[in-house]
């Protein structure tokens, strides 16, 4: 019987060591496929991070460009403004030009009735 448990122990020993040598050279490959993996899923992990960073850039551009857009229209809205501002002021001194003209010419034929002389007068921008 003790042979018998010498030789069953020895067995097991010689599968252990053949398991052993199988495991460290017959599992490379599997070893290497697994690496392979990992890196993959790294890599994959950190085009996930670069893709939710480009997002985060488009959202911001986007937000820019609103603000930008608001601004714009602000804008707009102040020309307009002060085109119609300008026209009604450019409008009120042309008149009010008109009539100064009038008063001169009324005055002046008043004067020309009263004196030989002449008063020289400026000439305005727009004649």
């Amino acid at each position: 019987m003790e042979k018998t448990s010498k030789l069953v122990v020895g067995l097991l020993f010689v599968i252990l060591f053949i398991n052993v040598v199988i495991g460290l050279f017959g599992n490379s490959d599997l070893r290497d496929l697994r690496k392979k993996l990992k890196d993959i899923s790294q890599d994959t992990k950190d085009l996930i991070k670069q893709l939710e960073e480009s997002k985060n850039i488009v959202s911001s551009i986007r937000a820019d460009l609103s603000v930008f857009k608001a601004t714009l229209k602000g804008t707009d809205s102040l020309v307009l403004i002060n085109d119609a501002r300008k026209r009604r002021d450019e409008e009120t001194n042309y008149k009010k030009k008109a009539e100064i003209q009038k008063e001169i010419d009324r005055l002046m034929g008043k004067l020309s009735l009263d004196t030989t002389t002449t008063i020289p007068t400026k000439p305005g921008k727009n004649q």
